[in-house]
Order: C-alpha cells, then structure tokens, then sequence
C-alpha cells in the first residue's frame, strides 16, 4: 500500500485495521484486478441475502464506475467502526434512499428502495401508500422530499423503539 493512497483513508482505522481491510479487500477481489465488483461482492452469503446489496455497492461507488476500489472500499467500511458516529452512519443510510444523488429522498427514491426490501409482500399500491403517508408525516417543510434534516429527525423519532423495528445504528 503505496503513501499516496493511505493519507485518503478514514482516520478511524489505526494502521493494523487498515492492513486487515487490505486483506479483505483483496480477499473479495476474486479476479485479483484491484477492484470489487458487484459479483464479487454479493458473492458473500450475507451479503447475497440482502436485498440492498447492489445500493450498498452503489453508495459505496463513489465515481460511480461500477466498482469499489481499496479506498472506496475502506471509506464505505467506516460505517461498521466502532469510531464512525451516529451523523456519519446516518449519511450513509440517507445515500442508500437517496438514489439520484440529489440530497434529498423523493417519494420515487422511497419507493424504489422499499420495492427492493418487500419485494412483492406488498403490492405497489399498498407501497405507494405506504410511502405517501410516511413522506407526508416526516415532510415539516411540505416540500414532497426528505432532506437530511428531516431524515434525521425521523430516525431519532424512533429512538427506542429502533430495537423492536430492527433498526440498529
């Protein structure tokens, strides 16, 4: 691993974390061609099952090539540190249901994200109805989107009660 590389990394890793997502990383990368596509990636049994797999790798893609190289890999993962705080691993969760990028979360961005997690439980009207009460309710400015004010605020309205809807910052 090269300086030029390192002073990018997050800085909540110590040198031994960075060198064990090195490891990883190239562990993840089959075709050993110093990215991780979205095979590779859902490669993974836990990952596999997730179905906001290919928006986590989206999120992650932050050029937005297709694929995660070492230091997109190793941002993306500050998520899961122990260091990375409540606004940072809120920003990530915003970007999943941000999905053009915009800075805001649109009853399109919603529905497209909740369609990947039900699946066909629902159909697209109980969905759309679903999404239009929930951006109705968590919407202050009456805008018709989320801004990450109000995401936020909608997240810590569930305070404690993340734990019994699954919800784990």
């Amino acid at each position: 691993m090269g300086n030029d590389i390192s002073s990018e990394l997050p800085p909540e890793f110590d040198p031994d974390q960075i060198r064990r997502l090195y490891l990883r990383f190239f562990k993840l990368d089959s075709d050993n061609n110093g990215y991780i596509s979205l095979e590779e990636f859902t490669a993974l049994p836990q990952v596999r099952a997730n179905p906001l797999a290919t928006r986590v790798l989206e999120v992650f893609d932050r050029d937005g090539n297709g694929l995660i190289d070492f230091r997109e890999f190793a941002q993306g993962m500050t998520l899961f540190s122990s260091k990375a705080n409540i606004e940072q691993k809120l920003r990530v969760i915003f970007s999943i249901y941000d999905m053009d990028r915009d800075g805001f979360i649109s009853n399109a961005d919603c529905f497209r994200v909740l369609k990947m997690m039900v699946g066909d439980n629902l159909t697209d009207v109980q969905l759309q109805q679903t999404v239009d009460k929930s951006i109705i309710y968590h919407d202050k400015d009456g805008d018709g989107k989320l801004s990450f004010s109000e995401f936020k605020d909608t997240i810590g309205m569930l305070g404690s009660q993340g734990d019994k809807l699954g919800v784990t910052l």
